[in-house]
This record gives C-alpha cells, sequence and structure tokens, in this order.
C-alpha cells in the first residue's frame, strides 16, 4: 500500500469519525470468544476518550442504565436466533453521571459454515428526539388540562379525506366518553333544531373560506347536560400535505351566560329606577285625577257626574297601563301583541327616556303624517327603544341629541325586507357611530363595541330578538363621529275603535244564582270591591283575608263554596299554597287566581285535578265576571247566570 493510499484511508477514517461525533453515532463488531471493537464515534457515546478503555462486553453493559439493563440484555441474548434485534431505546450514563437516550440496532453475521461469526451494531444518539418529544407531550397535555380547565373543546376536519378528530375537551363538552369515534352524524345528534341548521350553514361557510363569527348555540351532550356553546372556526391549509382544514374551538359559555344575563339584569336597575320615577310621577298625575273627579261626583247627579265618573275610569285606565309597561320593562313576560298607536308610544316612551338618557341629553319626538297603528305588544317595543336609548346615552358622554321619529315606510319588491306597508320607529342619536366592519355583527350576541366590563354584547341582540318577535325588521345606518340611527319597521294596520264609555256595572239581581264563591283576598278593598261585584250578580260569596281564614270557610260543610277566588300573594299562606289545600279537601274545585304580576308564573293545574283561571288586576266587573263564570263552566254542570 502506498502512501498515498495511507493519506486516503486515513482521511476517510478522519471523515467517519466526524459525521459520527455530529450524527451522535457509534458502530461496533463483536466476535464472540474473540474480541470487540468499537469506532470513535462510540468511545464519545458512551462518554470515553478514543483509546482510553479496552472495548468489552462488559465495559458496555456498565454504561447502560441499570433500569434498562435487561431489557437490552433480553434483546442480544435472542439475536443469535431472530438474527436481527428490534430496535431498542434506551439509556446510558457515561462516566461523568450524565444520562443519554440511544437507539441500539444490530444484526448478527454467520460464517460460510452457518455458524455465528460477528454481531455487527449501530448506537444513535436520540436524546434531543426524545426530549423534544416529552415537552411535544408535556405540550399536549397541557393543552388538554387548559382545555379542561376552561370547559374549552377543539375540533379538525380534513376537507379532503373527510377525517375529523376531536380533543378530549370536546369529547368532555359533548358527554362522550373518549374511545369513541369522531363522525358528523355524531355531531350532528347532539344538535337539536333549529341550532343543527344554523351549525351546519355556518361550518359550510367557514369551510368556503368565509370569515365567520363566534356562533352561539345550544348542545345537549350525550350525558343529558345542555350546555351554551361558543364556536369558532376557520379553514386552513398546511404545507405538509395540502389538504385544507376546518379548525376550532368549542368553548362552555353555560356560566358566563348566566353572570352575563344576570349583569344585563342588573344594569337595568339604574334606568328601572329612573323609569320608575317617571311613572311614579305620572300614576300621581292619574291618581289626583281620579281623586278628583271622585269627589265632584259625590256632589253632581246625572250626566255631569256620568262624565266625571268616566273621567276617573279612564285615569285608572293609564294607571294600569304605566304599571304594565313598568313590569314589561321590568321583567320577561310572552308577547301579547294588540293594536298599537305607534305615535302615543313614541311620545310616552320619549318623555321617560329623558330621565333614563339624563339631562345632557336632548330628547325629541318627530312624527311625520297619522295612522301610525301596529300590532305588537306595547311594552315588548318600549324595552327596545329603552335599550337603544341606553346605547345611545353610552355614545354620547359629552351629550347630545336623541331623536325618535315616526313615519309611514313602504318597502319595495326586491330588498332584505318584504315588500309592504310598515310604518317606521327610527331612533337616532349624535354620537360616536359605530365603525363599517362591524354593521355587519352588531345584532350577534355577546357582540359588543365596548370597552371590557362595559357592555354584555346582549342589548343589540335583545332588541333584534323583541323585534323580530313581533314580526318586524330592524335596520341601522351608521356614520363614523355623526351618529347612529335604528329603525325599527313594524306592518301598518288598521286603527281599533277606542269607546269611552264606562263599562256597565252588573245590575242587582233579585234571584239568588246557585253558585257560592269563596273570596281570599288580604286587601280590605279589593276584598270588599269584588265581593260588592259578585253579590250584585247573585253569588253567594264568602270573605277570607288570609289563607288559614278560607280553608275554616271550606271545612264547615260539603258543597259549601262553587269555587275559589284567591289573590296570589297574600301573607302566610299564599294563593298558589291555598288553592293546593282547597284540591286536597274538595278534588276539583275551580279556582281563579288574582294577580297583579304580568308575567307571574302560575300552575294552571294546581293540585293536578283541574285547570286554574288567571285573572290580571286590575279587572273590570264583566272581566271578573267572565273568569268566574268560565271556572265554572269547566265543571260541565255550572249554574245559569244571569
Amino acid at each position: 500500500m502506498g502512501a498515498g493510499d495511507e493519506r486516503t484511508e486515513e482521511e476517510r477514517d478522519l471523515m467517519v469519525r466526524e459525521v459520527e461525533r455530529v450524527a451522535g453515532i457509534g458502530s461496533y463488531v463483536w466476535e464472540p470468544g474473540r474480541r470487540v471493537r468499537w469506532s470513535p464515534g462510540l468511545f464519545l457515546l458512551l462518554g470515553y476518550e478514543p483509546g482510553s478503555t479496552e472495548p468489552s462486553a462488559e465495559s458496555f453493559f456498565a454504561r447502560v442504565h441499570p433500569d434498562d439493563r435487561a431489557r437490552v440484555v433480553a434483546a442480544w441474548s435472542s439475536a443469535p436466533v431472530v438474527q436481527q434485534i428490534t430496535p431498542i431505546e434506551y439509556r446510558i450514563v457515561r462516566p461523568s453521571g450524565e444520562e443519554r437516550w440511544v437507539r441500539g440496532n444490530g444484526v448478527w453475521q454467520r460464517d460460510e459454515r452457518g455458524g455465528v461469526a460477528r454481531f455487527a451494531g449501530v448506537l444513535i444518539d436520540i436524546t434531543e428526539q426524545r426530549r423534544s418529544e416529552a415537552r411535544t407531550v408535556l405540550a399536549l397535555r397541557l393543552l388538554q388540562e387548559s382545555q379542561r380547565v376552561g370547559g374549552i373543546g377543539s375540533f379538525v376536519v380534513d376537507l379532503a379525506t373527510g377525517e375529523i378528530d376531536w380533543s378530549p375537551g370536546l369529547r368532555v363538552l359533548q358527554g362522550l366518553p373518549p374511545d369513541v369515534k369522531p363522525s358528523a352524524e355524531l355531531g350532528r345528534s347532539l344538535m337539536q333544531e333549529p341550532h343543527r341548521s344554523r351549525n351546519e350553514a355556518w361550518f359550510h361557510r367557514a369551510a368556503a373560506g368565509e370569515a365567520v363569527p363566534p356562533l352561539h348555540s345550544r348542545m345537549v351532550g350525550a350525558d343529558g347536560r345542555e350546555r351554551i356553546i361558543e364556536s369558532h372556526a376557520a379553514r386552513i391549509t398546511l404545507d405538509v400535505d395540502g389538504h385544507p382544514r376546518v379548525i376550532g374551538t368549542v368553548i362552555d359559555v353555560s356560566e358566563r351566560t348566566r353572570l352575563e344575563e344576570k349583569l344585563r339584569e342588573a344594569a337595568k336597575v339604574e334606568a328601572l329606577g329612573n323609569l320608575a320615577a317617571g311613572v311614579a310621577h305620572d300614576v300621581n298625575n292619574y291618581l289626583l285625577v281620579i281623586h278628583g273627579n271622585l269627589q265632584l261626583a259625590v256632589e253632581l247627579e246625572g250626566a255631569a257626574q256620568q262624565e266625571m265618573l268616566a273621567q276617573a275610569a279612564h285615569a285608572t285606565e293609564q294607571c294600569a297601563l304605566l304599571t304594565q309597561r313598568l313590569l314589561a320593562f321590568a321583567r320577561r313576560q310572552p308577547a301579547s301583541a294588540r293594536v298599537t298607536d305607534l305615535v302615543a308610544l313614541a311620545r310616552d316612551t320619549a318623555r321617560l327616556l329623558q330621565r333614563v338618557v339624563g339631562p345632557h341629553i336632548e330628547v325629541v319626538l318627530e312624527v311625520e303624517g297619522g295612522g301610525h297603528h301596529v300590532r305588537a305588544d306595547p311594552g315588548h317595543l318600549e324595552s327596545a327603544v329603552v335599550n337603544l336609548a341606553v346605547n345611545a346615552r353610552d355614545a354620547m358622554p359629552q351629550g347630545g341629541r336623541l331623536t325618535l321619529r315616526v313615519h309611514g315606510h313602504d318597502v319595495a319588491e326586491g330588498g332584505p325586507v318584504p315588500a309592504g306597508g310598515y310604518v317606521a320607529l327610527a331612533v337616532r342619536d349624535t354620537g360616536a357611530g359605530i365603525p363599517p366592519e362591524l354593521l355587519p355583527r352588531i345584532f350577534d350576541p355577546y357582540f359588543t363595541t365596548k370597552g371590557p366590563g362595559e357592555g354584555t354584547g346582549l342589548g343589540l341582540a335583545s332588541v333584534y330578538g323583541t323585534v323580530r318577535q313581533n314580526e318586524g325588521h330592524v335596520l341601522v345606518d351608521s356614520v363614523v363621529g355623526a351618529g347612529t340611527t335604528f329603525t325599527i319597521l313594524l306592518p301598518r294596520v288598521a286603527a281599533e275603535p277606542v269607546s269611552r264609555d264606562l263599562p256597565a256595572l252588573p245590575a242587582p239581581c233579585a234571584e239568588r244564582v246557585a253558585g257560592t264563591v269563596l273570596v281570599a283576598e288580604d286587601v280590605d278593598a279589593v276584598r270588599s270591591l269584588t265581593a260588592r261585584i259578585l253579590r250584585q250578580a247573585g253569588y253567594v260569596v264568602r270573605e277570607a283575608a288570609d289563607g288559614a281564614t278560607a280553608l275554616r270557610l271550606l271545612d264547615q260543610g260539603p258543597g259549601a263554596v262553587d269555587v275559589l277566588l284567591t289573590d296570589v300573594l297574600m301573607p302566610g299562606m299564599d294563593g298558589v299554597a291555598l288553592a293546593r289545600e282547597v284540591r286536597a279537601r274538595a278534588p276539583g274545585l275551580p279556582v281563579v287566581f288574582m294577580t297583579g304580576y304580568a308575567d307571574q308564573r302560575l300552575p294552571a293545574d294546581p293540585g293536578g285535578r283541574g285547570k286554574a283561571v288567571t285573572l290580571h288586576k286590575p279587572f273590570s266587573p264583566a272581566e271578573l265576571l267572565a273568569a268566574v263564570g268560565s271556572a265554572l263552566a269547566a265543571l260541565g254542570d255550572a249554574p245559569a247566570r244571569p
């Protein structure tokens, strides 16, 4: 061999040594019964300087971690039988005490007679790979735990293959065990209409690449638990495989929704206080009219007396309307649509709004034309306008003008609103305005343009829901720096004739009607008036100031009472508890509840033995007699009425 050949071999050995060092690779050859040869890279991998120790199986196994040594010995022992050992990962401990992870592999080579000649093996340092894998596992575990703690789940849908993946957090939200295979059908089954259709349309928009807003919906998990969830999604395409995917998160916002609802109700308190002050002021005015007219009526006769009584009756109607509006603003109640003069509603609301928005904002009413009647719940509309006014107040912290404008509005074919004749109620402010990119989202639940802690994002969503519930539409127009106009459009209807005549009191009945009414009412004046109306109609009336007295009267004998007429709110035993006790004693006895709350939740079947009738205060004599008659008629053998 020449000198050139020696240099070439040295250079090759040097290159191999350097490659092994950089790559963390070491190799060896073991000839059983003779010798073991290690490459320079293996010396370095085991923590030895090349040539500093004699290579041997003993010195090699001495470097294997004690906890892994048995596995490595077993793998080597099986090698002569299987020819090649399965790659095995284990730890080595260098003389310095440093631990490294390696992957070992090797193969037995046989001589021409079939005997074992040598074992050639290689070790690769995989410490950084194992650390990276450990960091990945830790990150995934932390992600899973953070999703669990935060009530968050995530999903990935491969649009090319249809493959779906759900995170453990999402499975928890769905009430599913971790081993259930995800599928579109399973996810769809957890949604009920209309949420299912909305979710599917929203997902398809995201899959098409549209920037979709967060979606709020209700989900009933496989565990039967109902949750309110907020979903986010976006389409992405990764360079790894080029597949388009939809990725998203699902957040359990059930508790947040409940808290925000409480916050929204609490936020009404200030406005409600101002509104209540205005209502109290107007009620006092009407009470003055009632009191004065009744005093004058005592001294007058004939037509003059009737006029005074008519004015007093009209004032009581206005008091009732004011309290109904206050209750509609303060409480939830189902829509009770009726023909409503939008001009009169706007006029009354404008007067109340001045107290809501404060003296630094001028409230102006504009009316264009006439005949502006709609079919809607006036209390709900007034609540919607108050919500818009509160938003307008926040948009004008330095003051400004709030204008309510009522006018006719005809819509042609081809627009977002169905064609037809409408009445428009516009609420216009001179505030900061809304940026155009935010306008499409302002009616979304929980979306707000206000700062953190300043809004729940439910006010405008509530307005939108209220108007749609009354078969109307809401339009918005805004210019940054110049203000915002919300326009409520409601279908125009014909006005209904309004009678100002006094309701006729029933004439005294000469003959006793076959019916006895037990009246339970703790307010003496109300109980006395109710009993008088019933007696004048021919009923026999028994009076009780509380539930206990009513039960004693009932126990005087079978058939002593034909119908129970009870107030709901009474000290001690309330009307609902009384009705249940009465039904226990007299199954099937008709019950009429009297209540002053528009949204009082009352049992339709107290005691489970017959329907009950609800009579809302204030009621007219005719309404009282109709309610009692209806309750008796439910028995099927109601006595004849005069």
